[in-house]
């Protein structure tokens, strides 16, 4: 089974105040069978994830209102075994430190590849599938 298999299992958001970026992810994980809701800030996203089950979440950490680690911790409450990855283009060592106390799944550096975010993501969801096979 490969990564679009497993992610056409799991509904994505993702939260992006960069429309460009935004709408390339989105576009870029639809040409592949996913199904994503994408918004441009945290409330209108947690406003989704009251009524639907996501089973990525991705956000950028520089949002408006809300950033991008409470949003990811918010989704954690509602969602425990969602993939959280946070998106940056500002490595604070302060904000990376605080996304790992928080559980976050991954983090990735802007600017990004196709290729580098497809590798977090089966990276993640092997991890994941290989702890739910080692469970009694």
């Amino acid at each position: 089974m490969g990564l679009y298999h497993e992610l056409r299992m799991r509904k994505m958001i993702i939260v992006e105040d960069d429309t460009l970026l935004k709408d390339s992810l989105s576009l870029f994980f639809r040409s592949k069978g996913c199904e994503v809701s994408a918004f441009e800030n945290a409330e209108n996203a947690l406003e989704a994830m009251e009524t639907e089950r996501f089973g990525v979440v991705i956000a950028d950490q520089w949002l408006p209102g809300m950033d991008g680690v409470s949003l990811l911790n918010r989704a954690w409450e509602m969602e425990s075994d969602a993939i959280r990855i946070l998106i940056t283009g500002i490595p604070n060592p302060g904000i990376l430190d605080e996304a790992n106390r928080s559980g976050v799944d991954d983090f990735i550096l802007k600017p990004f590849t196709p290729d580098e975010i497809e590798a977090s993501l089966w990276r993640l969801i092997r991890r994941r599938n290989t702890k739910a096979a080692d469970a009694p």
